[in-house]
C-alpha cells in the first residue's frame, strides 16, 4: 500500500513561494482523483487498520489518501474527493481549528509573502531563510520554538505575523466534514517538534489535543500524523497509549508499521502521481532527498561566515 499526503489546494501556485511545494491546484488534484478512482484501490484509514490489526494482506494497488494541517481551502478537497467517491482523512491541528492558533510555519509564510524582496535577498532569498528558520525553530526547545521564529524575524527585518496566511477551518467546518464521511485525525496541538517536547508538553500535544478534539466533535479521533513526520521512541509510545494509528512520513523504516505508517508528499501532475505509486519509489525518493540533502550542506558550507584576521604561527 502506498500512503499519500496533501496540504493545500489553491487555485494557482504563485511564483516564487516558498511554500509552493505544499500546494496543488484544484484541477490538478481532480485529475489525481480520477486516476486513483479509476485504477487503484483508495482505503480509508480505518480499513488499513483493520488490516493490520488482524495481519490481513492489503488489497492490490491500495493506496490511502490524506490532508495534513486543517485549511479552509481543503473544503475544495472533500468536494473533489466526493465526486470520485474517495475516502480521504484530514490530520488537523487542534489548537488551529479549535482557538485559531496560528503555527509557527503558517507565520513564517506570512513573513515571506510579506516581506521586501531586498530583506529576503539579504539572507539568499525566501526559500533559503525558510530552511534556516526551519532548522532554528526545529532544534529549539517546544515552549521556545515561538520565540525563536519571532527573534529570527526581528533580527532579518521580516514582519512578524500572528495571524494566518492560509485560514484554518472552524472545528464547525470540521464536524460538517466528519458528517460527511471524512475521517479526522489528530495533527498534535500546535504542531512543534514532539521529540523538542517536555513528557508534559507532549502528553498536552498528544492526549490533551485528542481529547478536545473529541470532546469538540463528539466522536473518538483514532489516528495522529506526527508533525513534520519527527518522531522517537517516546514520541511514539505517547501516540501508542492514545491512537490506534501514527502517520509518519517517508522518514519511516517500516511502511506499514501501525505507529510509523509511511507516507509520502505528492508532486502535481499525474505523472508524478504515478511516480509515487510505483513499487520502486521509496528507493528513488531516498535517494533523491541524499542529493537533495547533499546539495543543502554544500550551499550552508560555501555561505557560512568566514573568520578574519586569524593567524596561524609556523
Amino acid at each position: 500500500m502506498r500512503a499519500l499526503y496533501y496540504h493545500r489546494v489553491v487555485d494557482r501556485r504563485a511564483a516564487g513561494d516558498a511554500y509552493g511545494a505544499t500546494a496543488i491546484t484544484a484541477a490538478e488534484l481532480d485529475a489525481h482523483a480520477a486516476e486513483l478512482a479509476r485504477n487503484w484501490r483508495v482505503l480509508s484509514l480505518a480499513e488499513v487498520d483493520d488490516h493490520l490489526a488482524s495481519s490481513r494482506p492489503l488489497p492490490a494497488r491500495a493506496v490511502h489518501l490524506s490532508f495534513d494541517d486543517g485549511y479552509r481551502d481543503n473544503l475544495r478537497a472533500a468536494e473533489i474527493f466526493e465526486s470520485h467517491g474517495l475516502p480521504w482523512t484530514l490530520f488537523v491541528v487542534a489548537d488551529a481549528v479549535l482557538d485559531g492558533f496560528v503555527p509557527w510555519y503558517v507565520r513564517l509564510a506570512g513573513a515571506l509573502s510579506d516581506a521586501p524582496p531586498e530583506a529576503l535577498a539579504a539572507h539568499g532569498g525566501a526559500a533559503r531563510f525558510k530552511e534556516a528558520a526551519k532548522r532554528a525553530v526545529m532544534a529549539a526547545p517546544a515552549d521556545r520554538h515561538l520565540a525563536v521564529l519571532a527573534d529570527l524575524l526581528h533580527a532579518a527585518g521580516l514582519p512578524h505575523h500572528t495571524e494566518a496566511l492560509w485560514p484554518f477551518l472552524s472545528v464547525d467546518e470540521v464536524d460538517d466534514l466528519r458528517r460527511r464521511g471524512v475521517e479526522i485525525g489528530n495533527h498534535s496541538a500546535t504542531h512543534p517538534n514532539l521529540t523538542r517536547c517536555s513528557p508534559a508538553e507532549l502528553d498536552q500535544e498528544v492526549a490533551g489535543s485528542q481529547a478536545r478534539l473529541e470532546a469538540a466533535l463528539g466522536r473518538p479521533v483514532r489516528f495522529f500524523a506526527y508533525p513534520d513526520g519527527r518522531f522517537d521512541r517516546s514520541v511514539v509510545t505517547a501516540v501508542g497509549r492514545t491512537h490506534d494509528i501514527g502517520a509518519a512520513t517517508w522518514t519511516a523504516s517500516h511502511p506499514l508499521a501501525p505507529l510509523r505508517l509511511r507516507r509520502f508528499p505528492v508532486g502535481p501532475g499525474v505523472g508524478d502521481l504515478l511516480d509515487v505509486l510505483s513499487p520502486r519509489y521509496p528507493a528513488r525518493y531516498r535517494a533523491r532527498r541524499a542529493k537533495w540533502e547533499l546539495r543543502r550542506q554544500v550551499r550552508r558550507v560555501a555561505t557560512r561566515p568566514r573568520s578574519h584576521g586569524q593567524h596561524v604561527a609556523g
